[in-house]
């Protein structure tokens, strides 16, 4: 009988001594993770059994970035009106009938100018667009050629504000427009798309290809009202 009580009393310290041992091997554990910081924010939730545990928070996602671009109200009146765009507000609109890759939102401010919200993608879409328009001016500016060398040729400053030009009254209305209206309007949106502001404008000097003499000089906005073909002479 002692030997029995002996052998129960053994068997219960063992099983006693397991389960602290367990304990304090859990302990150990639950505190090493928390200095290690897995610790995360948590939200409560409720089990089956109607108690409450707590479940980590997922981070939100970062919010894609986004640019603000501002078409000055000089720009947008010499160069964005068009013939049924007659106010800042129809200008707007007809950049949101570009589609929502290129302007999805445009505004109309009080003073004239116009403003748009782009993330990267329509920012690059639009830069992309524009850049080509303005390289397709110059390659159909020079499919004109003159009947005698010298050729019609360009040269553009550094700072993409200063145009000039050797043409002649003979070159096809379709290539004067290239390069004295395209050519500086991609231009000017490209200036306010790569993060331009204020007035934008560009300085056009127009000689003539076989005297090399200035025959006119004047401003992007000015054109096509103030060009004068005449000017080359006979």
């Amino acid at each position: 009988m002692k030997k029995e009580n002996h052998m129960r009393s053994s068997k219960f310290f063992h099983v006693l001594h397991s389960l602290v041992t367990l304990l304090t091997i859990t302990t150990l554990v639950t505190t090493a993770l928390a200095a290690c910081g897995t610790n995360q924010p948590t939200s409560p939730t409720s089990t089956s059994q109607g108690q409450t545990t707590k479940t980590p928070i997922k981070p939100k996602k970062d919010q894609e970035k986004t640019h603000t671009i501002t078409f000055d109200p000089f720009f947008v009146q010499h160069f964005m009106r068009g013939e049924h765009d007659n106010t800042p507000a129809d200008v707007a609109k007809g950049l949101e009938e570009q589609g929502k890759d290129s302007f999805p939102k445009a505004d109309a401010q009080p003073d004239g100018s116009v403003s748009t919200i782009l993330t990267d993608k329509q920012l690059n879409n639009d830069i992309d667009w524009y850049t080509k328009g303005r390289q397709q001016s110059i390659d159909l500016f020079k499919r004109a050629h003159t009947s005698t060398p010298p050729d019609y040729h360009y040269q553009l400053s550094k700072d993409g504000r200063e145009l000039t030009v050797w043409l002649d009254k003979n070159m096809p209305l379709d290539n004067y427009s290239a390069i004295l209206v395209n050519f500086p309007l991609t231009s000017g949106y490209l200036y306010y798309l790569n993060g331009g502001t204020g007035p934008w404008d560009m300085h056009i000097t127009i000689n003539n290809v076989h005297t090399g003499r200035t025959v006119q000089e004047l401003l992007a906005s000015q054109i096509p009202g103030d060009f004068d073909r005449n000017a080359f002479g006979d």
